[in-house]
């Protein structure tokens, strides 16, 4: 799409594009030019995230950034397969030396000044579901909204409720109340109940399927790395198939994985809590690792 030389690191491609939301004009960023990037989408962190580092910039450009231009847009993966992981707003800058080059480093989030100005002053009368008042509360983000999982048997508000606070921090204090996440994403607002999934065909990841070393079990979440996948999201339901894994928490002489090791061997059924996107074009990483949830509860302590 971006890049038509094969020779390039493993077939890698990507473009950075920044613009102002305030006047007309683009600035991009492709293949050869090495950049850095880190993007973390996670539920209950209010907005996805990112650190973009970028080398061989003029003095001018660096100028341009810290001057004129306030939003940013990757589209990363491979050569054919490249798509939209992040964009959002340019949140600070700073520069650094790094040997002789100079690079630029942008700190950003989804939908900033959403987050920083939405309001909510709502009231909604007697035995209102739960579902309307937090989609009414997320529709003041003015932003797209998805709803992912059953929200049916949360309880009314029997006498009503009045909401007068920033939109975030309603949501925030909705969220504890009525079990669930949300969080602003590149294309809008998410929320997601605990343990829901996003309904469709289960992607299946292993050594055939973009799996990048093995899984990390946790306990009650999964950890797997795949070469960087522009795809998957959270509440996304994933099948990994492994026929090795790694046990990373400090109770493993006490507590019973075998149930979990065994899934691996047969295809175990997840589902995504967060996606972090890892990018060093000249270097090794060039990742997605999905955290997802167990859909297993057997784990027993040794003396059970």
């Amino acid at each position: 799409m971006m890049v038509d030389n094969v020779n390039y690191q493993f077939g890698r491609d990507y473009l950075i594009t920044i613009s102002s939301s305030s006047s007309r004009g683009t600035l991009t960023f492709a293949p050869p030019m090495q950049v850095i990037f880190s993007v973390s989408h996670t539920p209950g962190n209010k907005t996805g995230k990112a650190k973009i580092t970028i080398y061989g910039t003029s003095k001018g450009t660096r100028w341009d950034i810290f001057n004129k231009y306030d939003t940013v847009e990757i589209k990363a993966g491979y050569q054919g397969n490249c798509g939209l992981i992040y964009r959002g707003q340019i949140f600070n800058r700073s520069t650094q030396r790094e040997g002789v080059a100079t690079t630029l480093t942008l700190y950003c989030f989804c939908n900033g000044k959403k987050m920083s100005s939405a309001f909510i002053a709502h009231t909604w009368g007697e035995n209102t579901p739960a579902i309307e008042i937090i989609r009414g509360t997320a529709a003041t983000f003015g932003l797209p909204m998805e709803i992912i999982g059953d929200f049916s048997d949360l309880p009314p508000a029997i006498q009503g409720k009045t909401l007068m606070a920033m939109t975030k921090d309603a949501m925030d204090a909705l969220e504890r109340i009525y079990d669930f996440k949300w969080w602003l994403k590149t294309d809008g607002v998410a929320i997601i109940r605990n343990g829901a999934e996003k309904p469709g065909k289960p992607k299946v990841i292993d050594m055939n399927h973009g799996m990048e070393g093995i899984p990390r079990i946790y306990m009650n979440y999964v950890e797997v790395d795949v070469r960087l996948d522009h795809v998957i999201t959270p509440g996304d339901v994933i099948r990994v198939y492994s026929e090795h894994e790694q046990l990373g928490f400090s109770d493993m002489y006490h507590v019973n994985m075998q149930e979990y090791s065994q899934a691996f061997r047969n295809k175990s059924r997840l589902v995504v809590k967060s996606v972090d996107h890892i990018g060093n074009f000249w270097r090794d990483d060039w990742t997605t690792t999905i955290t997802a949830y167990i859909r297993s509860n057997k784990v027993t302590q040794p003396w059970q």
